[in-house]
């Protein structure tokens, strides 16, 4: 069987922006090739960089603790989960997140539950609505 965590090149084999550019350099690491598909459609980018704060006196259009980072969303319809915004691949981006989130972009039309679980019961609340993203 697939794992659930798979490179972007199982799901894009005919995308070039799903495999690396150079393996000689950084063993292939770029930012595009760090994301993977948790899932059949759930896209995570993880910050894998600092945002290299030198100074006390950064603009306040760049915080100290946010990272500038390519995204590349594969093509059709992506919403960026923490967001709501909705984007159209193929497109690379460029994002600016804090070091602590974890970029998540969801298929449109992607069926995610988030039913949270309550003490003592492993299955959830049935009358806590499902979100649908489209």
């Amino acid at each position: 069987g697939v794992g659930l965590i798979r490179p972007m090149y199982y799901h894009y084999p005919s995308e070039a922006m799903a495999y690396p550019v150079s393996m000689d350099k950084d063993l292939g690491q770029e930012p595009t090739t760090r994301q993977y598909m948790f899932g059949e459609d759930i896209l995570a980018a993880p910050v894998t960089s600092s945002a290299g704060c030198t100074s006390t006196r950064m603009p306040l259009e760049e915080p100290c603790g946010v990272t500038p980072q390519k995204v590349w969303l594969p093509p059709g319809s992506w919403v960026e989960w923490h967001s709501g915004r909705s984007y159209t691949g193929p497109q690379l981006m460029d994002k600016k997140f804090a070091n602590w989130e974890i970029p998540l972009y969801v298929r449109a039309g992607a069926i995610i539950t988030t039913i949270p679980i309550s003490t003592g019961n492993s299955i959830g609340r049935p009358a806590d609505p499902y979100n649908i993203l489209e």
